[in-house]
């Protein structure tokens, strides 16, 4: 197994040439995390159980600050237990997060937490359902997300068999996003995916996310050729999935090529700030630019560009509330964490790369 075959590249390749690891440590990308703090790592000797030492146990105080599937670390091996430590952490090219869970641990100390989905990667396949699934609002999300992070987003419509006419769910995304790749597939026939596999290249990293019953994993079976990935049927009554795919995996296509299959996800929460929705938002902003007053906020002003282009159908209103809605959210994680800065991850790199000279001093 060749490290360029795992997304190997210049990125990776510069950091760990500087750090000037002692004998025996080598570079490894995560494949999958474990209860109990464990991870499976693959690199050049195989695939290994791993499990971070105690000095960067210790100084990983959040989730930002432990190994994502998809990370790239540095390990040393133990070929006769099939185990290694994992002694390092390499900076990221990207990632994929959203706020933490309702329901769950999402906060720490009165903070609310981001919850990386998958690191270092190329291309997101956005799965949508022509089903009850179906949702351009979801879609809006998704790619919001996607598109702050640095990734390319294909928007896949899945399940084209369901309706008679797929063309009339493509007129409506194409209504409200423009310049992205979308692609309907079934994921049952194998229609569509020779187009799907287009997007795939050797040594780049695809990242597959959307709701439970959109069917990711059987579109992931085709791609491989085969049973990879277990498959559980929609209910009938409402078209809801329920969850195949249980943890975060990421898996080598024999023709070349990266996949992070996720767990289907019942709600999504963009980790972004204010300033980045509006971007990923950008005719309305342009359309605020025309609005009389400078602090309008686009609800019941004289004079708002915003309202009296929704009035004249040139904006479509779902489109603004979910904008206005990913606002908030943005504005409220903002408030509650130091997400509004980037003093945190400057610290938080900091502290990483102490803790590597250290380990290397002590060796």
């Amino acid at each position: 197994m060749k490290l360029e075959d795992l997304g190997w590249d210049d990125h990776f390749r510069t950091q760990f040439s500087n750090q000037e690891t002692e004998q025996g440590v080598l570079p490894a990308r995560v494949s999958q995390g474990h209860r109990g703090g464990f991870y499976s790592v693959l690199c050049e000797e195989g695939e290994f159980l791993a499990e971070m030492s105690g000095r960067m146990q210790h100084a990983a105080k959040d989730g930002g600050g432990l190994p994502a599937v998809g990370d790239w670390v540095t390990i040393r091996t133990y070929k006769e237990k099939n185990r290694a430590i994992i002694h390092g952490l390499l900076e990221r090219k990207n990632s994929l997060s959203r706020k933490g869970v309702s329901g769950r641990k999402s906060e720490i100390q009165g903070k609310i937490t981001e919850q990386i989905l998958a690191a270092n990667i190329d291309t997101c396949f956005l799965i949508n359902a022509l089903d009850n699934d179906f949702s351009v609002r979801r879609i809006e999300r998704y790619l919001t997300t996607v598109y702050n992070s640095g990734i390319t987003p294909v928007v896949v419509l899945n399940k084209t068999d369901l309706v008679p006419d797929p063309e009339e769910y493509l007129d409506q995304i194409n209504k409200v996003i423009f310049g992205v790749s979308v692609i309907p597939v079934c994921g049952l026939t194998n229609s569509g995916i020779l187009d799907l596999s287009a997007h795939i290249q050797a040594g780049k990293t695809i990242v597959f996310i959307g709701s439970s019953g959109v069917g990711k994993s059987t579109i992931i079976n085709r791609l491989f050729g085969m049973e990879r990935q277990r498959v559980n049927p929609v209910r009938e009554s409402d078209q809801k999935g329920r969850h195949t795919t249980t943890s975060r995996e990421l898996m080598l296509l024999s023709e070349g090529g990266i996949v992070i299959d996720t767990p289907g996800m019942r709600e999504f929460q963009p980790w972004m700030v204010e300033e980045e929705i509006e971007e990923a938002f950008n005719d309305i902003e342009e359309l605020s630019l025309d609005c009389k007053f400078r602090n309008c906020t686009h609800e019941s002003e004289p004079g708002c560009a915003v309202q009296e282009a929704i009035k004249a159908g040139k904006l479509d209103p779902d489109r603004y509330c979910n904008y206005t809605r990913m606002r908030r959210e943005a504005r409220f994680i903002e408030e509650r964490t130091n997400l509004g800065t980037q003093q945190t991850e400057r610290k938080r790199w900091k502290a990483i790369t102490k803790l590597q000279k250290q380990i290397k001093k002590d060796w």
